[in-house]
């Protein structure tokens, strides 16, 4: 599941910028003949994004022994006390735990890079939109083209608004996401340092 929604919203951002006509990752996309379509893909395209960064595999969300490991690394609550005198056995579970904590920290990081990434080039197409939108308001203003044009430019104006508000809305909850991806990568350290203690005095 997060491979594929990383491949479509890699797909839709790239195709975005390019005005379409893509073929990529098994995905083909057609010419958009609009800047406001442009837009939308690029929104469908970050939503994939965000979704695929925060699809984690089972056991990676926080949970009540997450809290309590962050609570105690910034001086709340003490968490119970590790067994006195680890054995082999107790040692190669603190060590996998370590490496998997690692793996997980590093896959948050390279999500949140991309993330941001793509958070950038949507803010892009959308103060691209809004100078499109500047332009055909003072031409509307100005009275240039026929009627039937007019009302085309009207109608793209209002669709083109609607979509940066969703937009926005999408890079709001992409920031929340973010966020909730930092304090993670903050539970994870803190258990780590744990482990590293544990295994160094050796209970």
């Amino acid at each position: 599941m997060q491979n594929t929604l990383l491949t479509a919203g890699i797909a839709c951002i790239v195709g975005a910028i390019v005005g379409g006509g893509l073929k990529a990752f098994g995905i083909e996309l057609p010419l958009l003949s609009s800047i406001s379509r442009q837009l939308i893909l690029a929104f469908v395209g970050t939503i994939f994004l965000i979704g695929s960064a925060f699809a984690a595999p089972q056991g990676s969300q926080p949970g009540a022994a997450d809290a309590a490991v962050l609570d105690s690394a910034q001086g709340g609550a003490v968490t119970p006390p590790p067994p006195s005198g680890l054995d082999e056995a107790g040692r190669e579970s603190l060590a996998n735990e370590l490496q998997a904590n690692e793996s997980q920290i590093a896959s948050i990081n390279d999500s949140l890079g991309k993330s941001v990434a793509n958070e950038a080039t949507l803010k892009e197409l959308m103060a691209q939109q809004r100078v499109n939108l500047d332009r055909q308001q003072g031409a509307l203003d100005r009275g240039e083209g026929s009627e039937a044009e007019r009302q085309e430019a009207t109608r793209v104006m209002a669709e083109a608004r609607e979509v940066i508000v969703k937009t926005q809305g999408a890079l709001a909850r992409a920031d929340a996401a973010d966020t909730a991806a930092r304090e993670k990568i903050q539970v994870l350290e803190a258990r780590d340092g744990q482990i590293r203690e544990h295994l160094t005095t050796g209970r």
